[in-house]
C-alpha cells in the first residue's frame, strides 16, 4: 500500500521506495547462497531493502561485475541492508550462515516437538514458536519493487 511505502521510505530515507513484493529466503546453519545479482526488476533505480532475522550470516557484496573484490559484512538479527545506487546491481552472496545466535539476542527457547494443535493446551503461542525458529535458523526478507509504475 502507498501508506506503508511512504512511511518506510521516509524512515529509511528512500523516497523512491515503492515496494510491491518480497522474497523470503530461509536458511539453516551452514547454508550458503552463491554470488548473484538481483537485476530482473523493471526499474533497477529502485532500492532493494533486505531485513535479517535469526542466526547471523556473512554477507559479501562486490561490484557490478565480477572483477571487483567483494567485502564481507556480518549481519545479525534485526540488521537492514539497503542496496541502492551502484550497489543495487552489485554481485552479492551469503557464503555462510553461522550456527550460533549472539548472546545479546532476547529470543526465548521453546521446544518444537509438540504439534501446532496442542500449543494452546500447553500455553505456547505462535510468537513463541516463531522465536524458536528465529533462534535456530535465518530468515531474510528482501523487499523490492517489481511492477512498472
Amino acid at each position: 500500500s502507498s501508506g506503508i511505502n511512504a512511511e518506510y521510505g521516509e524512515r529509511l530515507d528512500l523516497p523512491s521506495l515503492r515496494a510491491d513484493s518480497a522474497i523470503v529466503n530461509y536458511y539453516r546453519p551452514k547454508d550458503t547462497l552463491s554470488f548473484h545479482k538481483d537485476d530482473l526488476e523493471w526499474d533497477l533505480t529502485r532500492p532493494l531493502v533486505s531485513v535479517s532475522l535469526g542466526l547471523p550470516a556473512v554477507f559479501c557484496v562486490g561490484g557490478t561485475d565480477r572483477s571487483t573484490a567483494p567485502i564481507s559484512i556480518l549481519l545479525t538479527h534485526g540488521d537492514v541492508v539497503v542496496l541502492s545506487g551502484p550497489s543495487r546491481t552489485a554481485y552479492h552472496a551469503v557464503p555462510r550462515v553461522l550456527d550460533t545466535m549472539p548472546a545479546l539476542c532476547s529470543c526465548q527457547t521453546y521446544s518444537c516437538d509438540t504439534p501446532w494443535e496442542r500449543m494452546a493446551e500447553e500455553g505456547r503461542t505462535f510468537v513463541g514458536e516463531a522465536s524458536e525458529i528465529v533462534r535456530r535458523t535465518r530468515v531474510n526478507v528482501s523487499i523490492r519493487q517489481v511492477e512498472k509504475l
